[in-house]
């Protein structure tokens, strides 16, 4: 199978893009407690500490019962599938 030039450079593109998210993700929890707060442009972004052990913007990030792991895999899988058709 070839793969164009251009998919190459945009999967290269993602490819980085996820590398510098987990790699900024990495240095916050080796430097930062809980809540901890940095101010990077003052009145204009801060970067905060925070656990999200939910789905996008913490939907079901209070609910505490079994398999919610299981239940938000099966959501992002069927969300998946039904952009593929």
């Amino acid at each position: 199978m070839v793969i164009s030039r251009r998919l190459q450079l945009e999967l290269w593109i993602a490819g980085a893009i996820v590398a510098l998210d987990q790699a900024t993700k990495a240095l916050v929890r080796s430097r930062f407690e809980l809540h901890d707060s940095l101010e990077i442009i003052p009145g204009l972004f801060n970067l905060t500490r925070v656990h999200n052990y939910g789905a996008a913007f913490g939907l079901m990030n209070a609910a505490d019962f079994p398999f919610k792991t299981v239940v938000l895999s099966i959501v992002a899988t069927v969300a998946l599938l039904a952009l593929t058709v």
